[in-house]
């Protein structure tokens, strides 16, 4: 919710001399979605234990809406009035006449949308995977995924997040996008090593014999 109130009121109503820019808008409208699912879509539809309903930290929770702020301001100001890259008609010195170009044409903005899409579908796909695991068999209080990268990696959600961000760091290409890859990166790949060991530690014997691995597949 502050994430993208804050990117609605920086990049809409504060604006900037790109914030009427088509590519500008379109990445706009890509972070907005992306928190209207996160912030209110996915909480929706989760679904929780009984025994955990009670379990709330609130550090976590201030930590979490800190980076979200942050990052909301960023994508905002360089959408609307640093990325100039990002509207501007470039020219590449290096090909015979000085060549012009979009953003929108070159490799990184291709590639890199590519990607968040993708990272973006596989994020959903498996949220919803870990939502149908409830309630579990026998009335249990845990269960294990099987379906989708849950099949190689313990963390089959994260590793989603961080191709997703990957992504969207390429196709904007700029400090809004590093910030939040490079933030990913640092608490994911933990909290894929204690998701691994949770697994291992609740499922004892069973969980090691699907040969799963922490993130990624057949490396970590």
């Amino acid at each position: 919710l502050p994430c993208s109130t804050w990117f609605i009121y920086q990049f809409y109503m504060v604006g900037g001399p790109q914030s009427h820019q088509s590519v500008p808008k379109f990445f706009g409208f890509l972070f907005t979605c992306h928190y209207i699912y996160r912030g209110y879509i996915f909480p929706f539809f989760l679904s929780v234990h009984h025994e955990n309903e009670k379990n709330f930290d609130l550090g976590v929770a201030f930590g979490s809406w800190l980076v979200t702020v942050i990052h909301a301001h960023l994508n905002a100001r360089w959408y609307a009035e640093y990325g100039k890259h990002l509207v501007a008609i470039n020219v590449d010195k290096k090909r015979r006449g000085g060549k012009r170009y979009k953003w929108t044409c070159t490799w990184r903005f291709r590639i890199g949308l590519v990607l968040y899409y993708l990272g973006l579908a596989s994020v959903i796909y498996h949220d919803h995977i870990m939502r149908t695991l409830r309630p579990c068999p026998n009335n249990a209080r845990y269960c294990i995924p099987h379906a989708g990268l849950f099949q190689y990696v313990s963390a089959a959600n994260y590793l989603s997040e961080l191709i997703m961000w990957a992504g969207f760091a390429m196709a904007s290409w700029g400090p809004n996008g590093a910030f939040i890859f490079l933030i990913s990166v640092a608490n994911l790949i933990p909290r894929s090593a204690s998701t691994h060991q949770w697994y291992l530690e609740h499922f004892p014997g069973e969980y090691e014999l699907l040969g799963r691995v922490r993130l990624f597949p057949g490396i970590w």
